[in-house]
This record gives structure tokens, C-alpha cells and sequence, in this order.
């Protein structure tokens, strides 16, 4: 996933950009942002919480919203964030986001139709599919990609 983003649209459409920060000649934290016209999104994030003192995940928010203003974006969303994760609300929000509630539909296959999904009940996982997760996250690369070819197709 993460190398067909960086080729298909960080590199060839010029879409967004990796933001990275280095300590001691390793990565300590980075964040893809996407960006379309004026507008820009935080996607993912991550970061060694060995060096989480030094604050390298602000650092790099910081340098990618100074490089966004200088580009021309005029908004930056900070994306979706799943209930409960606190840590994470607190930092979006120390950064002046403003939270909202995202509305879900779901294509249903079968019937032809768009059916909504309960806030409470769209960004979590039930338990079986927290089981599937855990399971396909377990498998190697190869093997979940060929899983994929073989089961999205079926997937309603």
C-alpha cells in the first residue's frame, strides 16, 4: 500500500509528501500528508517512542505545516481518529483541530444500495473482525496480497 502511495502519488502526481525526522542517522518519526489544490490532509503517522522526549512528532508536524503555508495549501485536516484514542485526540487538538463527526455509508453489493452506518459502530472493529485482522496482519506480504486478489472480489 504504502509503495504504491509513494509512487503512484507522492512521486509521479505530486499529491502530498513524506515528512521525516532523523536522529543519530535513523528515523525517529514521519507523516504522509496528501494534498490536492489548497488543501491538505494529515494521513498517517508514526514515530520510535524511544525518542518521544525529543518530541520528534511535533517536529515534524511543525516543518510540514511551515512547508504547506510556503506551498500555498490553506487548510490542513488531521483526519479521522478512532474513539478512545486519547493521546492521539489530544495531540490533533494542541495543534488547533476541530473535531467533527464523519457520517459512514456502506455500499451494500447485493442490494444496490447505500446503507448508513452508526457513528459509534463505523471506526471500531467487532470482534470477529478484529480476529481476521490480527490473522491477516500475521500473514507474510505475498500471501496477503494474494488473499486480497482472491477475497475482495466477494466482499459485500
Amino acid at each position: 500500500f504504502f509503495e504504491n502511495l509513494q509512487e503512484e502519488c507522492l512521486s509521479k502526481a505530486d499529491m502530498g509528501f513524506v515528512a521525516l525526522a532523523e536522529g543519530q542517522g535513523r528515523a525517529v518519526a514521519a507523516a504522509v500528508f496528501l494534498r490536492l489544490g489548497r488543501q491538505a490532509v494529515y494521513k498517517f503517522g508514526a514515530s520510535d517512542e524511544r525518542n518521544w522526549d525529543c518530541r520528534p512528532n511535533q517536529f515534524v508536524m511543525w516543518e510540514a505545516i511551515r512547508h504547506l503555508a510556503e506551498s500555498g495549501a490553506k487548510s490542513l485536516h488531521f483526519g479521522r481518529t478512532t474513539p478512545g484514542q486519547e493521546g492521539l485526540l489530544r495531540y490533533k487538538r494542541s495543534w488547533g483541530a476541530v473535531e467533527s463527526p464523519i457520517h459512514y455509508l456502506r455500499w451494500r453489493k447485493k442490494s444496490g444500495l447505500w446503507q448508513s452506518v452508526a457513528p459509534a459502530a463505523a471506526p471500531g472493529l467487532s470482534r470477529s473482525a478484529s480476529l481476521r485482522s490480527a490473522f491477516f496482519k500475521s500473514l507474510p506480504a505475498p500471501l496477503t496480497r494474494l488473499a486480497g486478489r482472491a477475497l475482495y472480489p466477494h466482499l459485500d
